[in-house]
């Protein structure tokens, strides 16, 4: 995002990627465990707004704050994702191991 993005008082939606392979804690022989990817978008317009995702992988939606749906398998999704007024999706997207 740009600094004149940033800042724009027009802005209201915003997305974050929690990426799970940083900083990965280390199992008792040392070996890294890696967690999944998280992806927030979260949508303070009073319009739906689509988000572009990520390429790599799969992702999958555990969590709309919109029509409260929570699903901790959902199907796959991409490459863009609509998200409701004034509510939040979050995405996983897993890895192997």
């Amino acid at each position: 995002m740009t600094d004149a993005a940033w800042h724009d008082p027009f802005t209201r939606s915003v997305a974050v990627l929690v990426d799970g392979s940083a900083e990965p804690d280390r199992d008792e022989r040392g070996m890294p465990m890696f967690d999944d990817d998280l992806l927030f978008m979260v949508n303070g317009w009073w319009e739906e707004l689509e988000f572009t995702l990520p390429t790599q992988g799969s992702w999958r939606r555990v969590l709309d704050t919109f029509d409260g749906t929570i699903e901790p398998a959902g199907p796959p999704i991409g490459p863009a994702v609509r998200v409701g007024p004034r509510s939040l999706v979050l995405l996983v997207r897993g890895r192997a191991q």
